[in-house]
């Protein structure tokens, strides 16, 4: 730990501050790590960025534009899926608090949504062959109007009732669309707010920060079953441009799981093919998480973002993330962003424990460091990014990152992270690189994106070199009741034979919100 808060320190003193809104790869707009940005409904495209590891965004400080703080009684942060549709989580500020009844204010003053999702997927591997799964999900969300400061709220899940005979007992693709049935609770929760500043929540909760994603949104997840949590989070507001936020979780939900149980997705099942599974047999409870982040946001073109974990039994983490947007004329943005991480073995060191799956990987005790740097440039609606990590340590893979609740849903910050997998999903130390393009036509409502990655890690480690390409369209139909968004999604995985060989994947989904 000291060594962990030592580099941290060394981080902080040399960082410099990053804005809340990235320069979007597409045009200068806003995008979050992994996922797109909540964002104004009266704008329901213009933010869009479909690249698939964009720079890591803030999470908790609203628009400059806006007449509120992101800790604020017309901010609904518990809306998971706002940011899937280019909604915002925020509401006009008359329309919750219309009246003084008590019955009336909870109910009608308070908030509700409905989503679904339907798609299809085929994942192609020589040694298997064609693995087929389909999969539906609706959820319903809500939230009471505040009194005294307090609210509560939920969410219930349905998915894929009355479609067994249709998937196969084990899909292959249930990283991506989960084929079993569910119908779970997967958010209760109380929340208080004081004054703007302070904000309390405790239940079954969604998570929003750089390696406790709660996984709801594009790309990663045609499902709108989220990643939930059991725990507690405060998060402190001074100012309107820095927030402080401290959270305890003590038990996980996956996106394909009825209840909420004392592990990660590192026990999970299911990978997008059985020789990419890390370790042959990684069954073993953890105490949850605990995490500590400070975001800053001193004026319209530069953020920091600084975080401390401690991912009980497996790692504790440090990682700080900055970048700096720049507009140089009224059509061309440019956006520059540096990464950094460490982390190391604590308690019962779980990873260092277990045996591995294939000759790929490294058994060990991990120690990693991470190094990130990543530009942009935006021309009119044309977009261009370049990014770069490496990792190095000792142990597990010569220096593999862990990342216990992103690992398999590809949700780390990382820039180089793809559609299926990135540097943390190998295991392994090495370096990467991403390119990737995006444009977008019909006034925003038609979108694409490219991107290639290439992950170097045979000179450093067991795990052979290998390379990501990407491809998405996605149709958001404009003046449509609610939001109708039609995605589809290629992704080819150049890999050994060790591995299962190349992958190829095409993805197809339709979704709704109201």
């Amino acid at each position: 730990m000291k060594k962990l808060f030592g580099i941290l320190c060394c981080l902080l003193g040399s960082a410099c501050a990053k804005e809340v809104y990235d320069v979007n790869e597409s045009q200068n707009t806003t995008v979050t790590d992994n996922k797109l940005r909540q964002v104004e409904s009266n704008s329901l495209l213009s933010t869009q960025a479909l690249e698939s590891a964009p720079t890591k965004q803030n999470h908790y400080t609203s628009s400059p534009t806006s007449p509120s703080y992101y800790i604020a009684n017309n901010n609904y942060t518990q809306q998971a899926f706002a940011n899937m549709f280019y909604m915002s989580s925020f509401r006009e500020e008359s329309s919750v608090s219309q009246h003084n009844d008590f019955w009336a204010h909870s109910f009608e003053d308070g908030a509700w949504n409905f989503y679904a999702n339907v798609g299809y997927m085929y994942s192609a591997l020589p040694s298997s062959g064609w693995a087929a799964g389909g999969g539906y999900s609706g959820l319903l969300w809500g939230q009471t109007g505040r009194s005294a400061g307090f609210a509560l709220g939920g969410s219930f899940l349905v998915a894929n009732l009355g479609t067994s005979s249709l998937n196969p007992l084990s899909s292959a693709n249930q990283i991506i669309i989960p084929s079993n049935n569910l119908g779970t609770l997967s958010q209760a929760y109380i929340d208080y707010q004081y004054q703007d500043k302070l904000d309390v929540l405790g239940g079954n909760i969604i998570v929003t920060n750089p390696f406790m994603q709660t996984d709801v949104a594009y790309p990663t997840s045609v499902s709108v079953a989220p990643n939930t949590y059991t725990g507690l989070q405060a998060q402190w507001q001074p100012t309107r441009d820095m927030t402080f936020t401290l959270l305890r979780t003590f038990y996980f939900k996956p996106i394909d799981a009825n209840g909420f149980s004392q592990t990660t997705n590192y026990e999970r099942s299911f990978q997008y093919n059985a020789e990419a599974s890390i370790f042959t047999n990684l069954n073993q409870a953890t105490s949850g998480a605990l995490a500590a982040g400070a975001q800053f946001n001193p004026n319209s073109a530069s953020q920091t973002d600084v975080w401390l974990y401690q991912f009980y039994d497996y790692v504790n983490l440090g990682y700080v993330d900055t970048n700096y947007n720049w507009q140089a004329s009224k059509l061309i943005g440019i956006s520059m962003a540096l990464q950094g991480a460490i982390e190391q073995a604590n308690g019962a060191n779980i990873i260092g424990q277990q045996s591995v799956n294939s000759p790929a990987y490294i058994a060990g005790s991990p120690q990693s460091n991470v190094a990130g740097a990543k530009l942009g440039v935006n021309i009119a609606n044309w977009g261009v990014t370049a990014a770069y990590n490496n990792f190095w340590g000792t142990g597990y893979g010569n220096g593999g990152f862990v990342s216990p609740y992103t690992v398999y849903n590809v949700t780390d910050p990382f820039y180089t992270s793809s559609l299926l997998s990135g540097m943390v999903e190998r295991g392994s130390a090495g370096s990467a690189y991403k390119l990737a393009a995006n444009t977008n036509f019909l006034n925003s409502t038609l979108l694409f994106t490219g991107s290639y990655a290439k992950y170097l890690t045979a000179a450093v480690s067991n795990y052979p070199d290998t390379a990501e390409f990407d491809f998405t369209a996605q149709y958001v139909m404009p003046n449509f009741h609610g939001a109708l968004v039609f995605t589809t999604e290629f992704s080819y995985l150049q890999q050994p034979a060790m591995l299962g060989g190349d992958l190829y994947s095409p993805v197809l989904w339709v979704s709704y919100a109201y």
